[in-house]
């Protein structure tokens, strides 16, 4: 079967309301935890002083996001924080989504 691009727009709408149902829901709590400490902690100290500070197996690219996300929970802090680090990980899976389909 060959997808039309609006084909997959709507698969991809659909993933992503799919995606937004199940976001409430929680997750796992050492996984969150982490992100959470690691983006407060970068947000507080910073990406010179981090990996000397605090310790963490990712990235810095990610980290970078998180920091991003603790500040936009220190300016929008009605959005739960569960909720704002679920959200790189949503859109990376539609990125990936369209790459696949690219």
């Amino acid at each position: 079967m060959t997808y039309t691009p609006i084909m997959i727009v709507i698969l991809l709408l659909a993933g992503l309301l799919l995606r937004l149902v199940l976001l409430p829901l929680p997750g796992f709590s050492s996984d969150i935890s982490s992100f959470q400490a690691w983006a407060e902690h970068m947000f507080t100290v910073g990406p010179t002083t981090f990996y000397t500070s605090i310790w963490s197996d990712y990235a810095p690219g990610y980290l970078y996001v998180l920091w991003g996300l603790a500040g936009i929970h220190r300016v929008l802090p009605q959005i739960p924080y569960e909720i704002l680090l679920k959200l790189p990980a949503v859109c990376a899976e539609l990125v990936i989504g369209l790459m696949v389909y690219l």
